[in-house]
């Protein structure tokens, strides 16, 4: 992932210990190995992707697959809901209220909402995702299940432990970034013009940058057709760079 290589790479610690500095220590070691107190576990405020690290989070998916998919693929700003998000609390953990012992509840992903707990439910799909497709994802999802995709997730810190020396290299290999102007992930970026100059500086041979308007982070189902073309585009450039020469 561009963001966590090159020049864009955290310096002195891995990415989930980034994310643990700034939203709490959710998770029960730190980014050295330490014993992290539950009191201070209690406290950390939630973020997808130290929730996707939590003991239990695939369960919690393939347990709640439905809401997940169908709130993570309809919801964006602005589109009407039926009703807002059940948990409106930022703290990762939400404890049973009436339980006995709150010493003695686990702190794993039973007790921290996902996200199709913390964002509102929309009232339909959006125009890009027919009713069949969501069917169709949601029937593979229940054959794979989650635990693939989050131990990408897990292993964010052993990755950038194993590529320290690559760090400050960049990207030579032919480049394509493509993505919609709506992405959070843009946003969390610093914006457009952010991305762009740090694609430009991890990627020596960036062959295009292209940010779509109306489109959001499911970009290659929003903007299907234009996706293809800039991938064709692309690998023909790759392929016949004779072609494609300046001279």
């Amino acid at each position: 992932s561009v963001p966590f290589v090159g020049f864009q790479s955290p310096k002195t610690c891995g990415p989930l210990e980034n994310l643990q500095r700034r939203y709490g220590r959710c998770l029960s070691k730190s980014f050295v190995g330490e014993s992290v107190p539950r009191k201070e576990r209690l406290n950390a405020q939630y973020h997808y992707m130290l929730h996707h690290c939590l003991p239990g989070a695939a369960q919690m998916y393939d347990e709640n697959v439905e809401e997940a998919l169908y709130r993570l693929y309809a919801y964006f700003p602005g589109v009407e809901c039926d009703a807002g998000p059940e948990v409106v609390d930022k703290r990762m953990f939400q404890l049973p209220p009436d339980a006995t012992d709150r010493d003695e509840v686990p702190l794993d992903a039973r007790m921290a909402p996902g996200c199709w707990s913390r964002i509102p439910k929309p009232k339909r799909l959006p125009s890009w995702l027919s009713p069949k497709d969501l069917d169709h994802y949601l029937k593979e999802f229940k054959i794979s299940g989650f635990a693939g995709g989050m131990n990408w997730y897990k292993a964010l810190d052993m990755n950038w432990k194993a590529t320290f020396g690559e760090r400050s290299s960049v990207i030579h290999v032919p480049s394509l970034f493509i993505s919609g102007e709506g992405d959070a992930v843009i946003r969390a970026h610093g914006g457009a013009e952010n991305v762009r100059n740090r694609m430009n500086q991890t990627c020596f041979n960036l062959k295009g940058f292209y940010l779509f308007k109306g489109a959001g982070h499911w970009i290659q189902q929003e903007e299907s057709a234009k996706v293809s073309n800039c991938l064709l585009e692309f690998l023909d450039e790759a392929l016949n760079p004779v072609r494609f020469s300046k001279l």
